[in-house]
């Protein structure tokens, strides 16, 4: 692959574990992203920050764990990267349409409507990219999730829901 290619040649040429991790673990690890907390700006002139985790659940639970990363970024910056996606995603000729994305706004960009929207747009894409082996391979996907952090997972059982104890009828059925 030429050096100018907008895709990395292995995984050798990623700078972080979740790079290299999207690589080269596609058949180990379920890849998903979601915005975890949205910071309102302090001032009139500030910004929205969107923290996104992308979790990776293993297909094998009992060989792997599952793994968190999170960054925090502004939704210029995930414009830019959306833009970026798009023409690579043309340029390849790729199957499916990259999703739409959430318009930019001079005016009225800090309220709940448009935060909403745009975290909808934001998720949508992100795992968009993130099922696609190619477009996670991109230099500048690989370059905007070499800044995340990996988190540490709580329990096995996280975001399972257990049932309250000393619940017998636990299935709804009608005792005499």
């Amino acid at each position: 692959m030429a050096k100018n290619s907008v895709l990395l040649p292995d995984e050798s040429h990623c700078r972080s574990d979740i790079g290299a991790i999207l690589y080269r673990d596609r058949k180990i690890y379920a890849f998903s992203a979601d915005i975890i907390e949205v910071t309102e700006p302090n001032s009139i002139f500030g910004y929205v920050e969107y923290k996104i985790g992308i979790s990776m659940d293993p297909i094998d639970v009992c060989n792997y764990d599952r793994r968190i990363f999170e960054l925090t970024t502004r939704f210029r910056d995930l414009n830019r990267l959306y833009q970026q996606v798009s023409t690579i995603h043309k340029q390849l000729y790729l199957k499916d349409n990259v999703p739409l994305f959430a318009p930019t706004k001079l005016v009225g960009s800090n309220t709940p409507e448009t935060i909403e929207e745009r975290k909808t747009a934001i998720t949508n894409f992100l795992n968009f990219v993130l099922r696609s082996t190619v477009l996670c391979k991109a230099r500048v996907f690989q370059t905007f999730i070499d800044s995340s952090k990996e988190v540490p997972s709580d329990s096995p059982t996280e975001g399972v829901k257990s049932e309250p104890e000393g619940n017998i009828n636990e299935h709804n059925i009608e005792l005499d």
